[in-house]
């Protein structure tokens, strides 16, 4: 299940925010408990300008008020300062401290930062303090989000499918953030194959290979369980890639896999899926194609390993 909120930006864009319900190794109480249960968020990059940046208008009643704006997403509420105001409309103040009121309770540092900016994406729509704010950026956008927002549009389907560990990541936020890094902007996830519930490699495979290995896969693959959630990957990516196909490309999923180390059952998932479908693909003839990427997480290479 993915959904989908779009927020004003004070710059006239919107921010979306991407929730997917596919995080089988924390429960639902875990989850609750963050504010935030976010997961694949795009919101603009936090800027900063080293000149302030003065605003003077007229409110409704004729009064003039003149703002001076120190960045535009910065978490830091005295940010936006007010330096020469005749009058404020008073429930538009109240509103303002009320809002910032309820940030302080919030403890969790990373926390109150994400909801200072999303409190202000708030007040620039409904408060006439935050009205018409602009503030030129001095720095340009980190190098990571200029890629993500440019990246070339895939000519056929791609499919992508992460290994993680839970030790690693054992919160929706850890997942959030795994999101972010190791998935290009927009690609949905379908869902996340728990492989701690399938049978342990023996501990002299564990030693010695991790699940790049076709002898780790061999005793993954020994588990009913395993086979049968791979078969299912398989055909509904395969589906995916049909459809695809016959609308002409450029669609992008990605499937995510997880065990405890995020080195032996969840490698060998992730690969016996690439396998399966690239098999199926060179089985099904001309017309059907798609790329396959496969990206470990926190895969520790084996000593006897092949790569």
């Amino acid at each position: 299940m993915q959904l989908h909120a779009t927020i004003p930006a004070p710059n006239g864009a919107h921010a979306c925010l991407a929730l997917y319900d596919v995080c089988p190794h924390t429960t639902y109480s875990t989850a609750s408990r963050y504010r935030h249960p976010y997961l694949h968020c795009d919101l603009p990059s936090p800027r900063s300008t080293s000149n302030p940046h003065s605003i003077e208008y007229i409110n409704k009643d004729g009064t003039r008020i003149v703002e001076t704006t120190h960045s535009t997403l910065s978490p830091d509420p005295g940010a936006h300062r007010i330096h020469a105001i005749h009058h404020i409309d008073r429930k538009a103040r109240k509103a303002y401290d009320s809002t910032y009121d309820a940030i302080s309770t919030i403890q969790h540092p990373k926390e109150k930062a994400m909801a200072a900016s999303l409190a202000k994406l708030v007040l620039s729509k409904h408060s006439p303090m935050m009205h018409h704010v602009r503030s030129p950026a001095s720095e340009p956008p980190p190098l990571r989000s200029i890629l993500k927002s440019t990246r070339p549009l895939e000519t056929m389907p791609t499919i992508y499918l992460l290994s993680f560990s839970t030790d690693r990541a054992p919160t929706t936020k850890h997942f959030a953030r795994l999101l972010n890094d190791h998935l290009p902007s927009g690609v949905p996830l379908r869902y996340t194959i728990d492989a701690r519930r399938f049978l342990v490699p023996s501990r002299q495979i564990q030693d010695n290979y991790s699940g790049v290995a076709e002898i780790t896969q061999d005793a993954v693959l020994r588990d009913r369980g395993a086979r049968r959630e791979i078969e299912h990957a398989v055909h509904e990516l395969m589906g995916f890639v049909q459809d695809s196909s016959c609308i002409g490309g450029g669609r992008e999923t990605a499937i995510a896999v997880c065990c405890t180390a995020g080195t032996h059952r969840s490698v060998a998932i992730a690969e016996c899926v690439a396998r399966g479908v690239r098999q199926r693909v060179r089985r099904a003839g001309e017309g059907v194609q798609c790329k396959v990427v496969v990206r470990h997480v926190h895969r520790i290479k084996g000593i006897k390993d092949p790569f």
